[in-house]
């Protein structure tokens, strides 16, 4: 996962300019930074992981926040679910961290997924739509 973050960070690095898309590049960045330093963490240290929270976090919190930039670039209904999907990861990220059982962690991770699947779904019909209007 951490290489083919890594090859798709470089890949774009020309195509991801501007506002919104270029800060989309940092959070890719710094996410195969996170990413890169939880592959490390459970090669040296696989019983025991101390930047767990990091790496779990930072994918959580990261694109929540670029997501409030597309959300405002963009109009209805495409900027409402960028929104909702920042508000359900940012959500999902909280009630991981307070989670008083290991299901109510899961829970949080699955918030989290829902919330950034549906910004990429989102993301996927908007540029069809606008494919299409070409």
């Amino acid at each position: 996962m951490t290489a083919l973050l890594g090859a798709f960070v470089v890949g774009t690095r020309d195509e991801l300019v501007g506002p919104v898309l270029g800060l989309w590049r940092w959070v890719l960045v710094l996410g195969f930074v996170i990413t890169l330093v939880g592959t490390a963490d459970l090669a040296v240290t696989p019983a025991d992981d101390p930047t767990l929270a990091v790496t779990l976090y930072g994918w959580a919190v990261l694109p929540a926040l670029a997501l409030v930039a597309t959300a405002e670039s963009v109009e209805s209904p495409y900027g409402t679910v960028y929104l909702t999907g920042c508000v359900l990861s940012l959500a999902g990220a909280a009630t991981h961290a307070l989670a008083g059982s290991p299901v109510d962690a899961g829970v949080g991770i699955a918030v989290v997924g829902l919330g950034q699947t549906a910004a990429v779904v989102a993301a996927v019909v908007q540029n069809a739509d606008a494919g299409n209007q070409d």
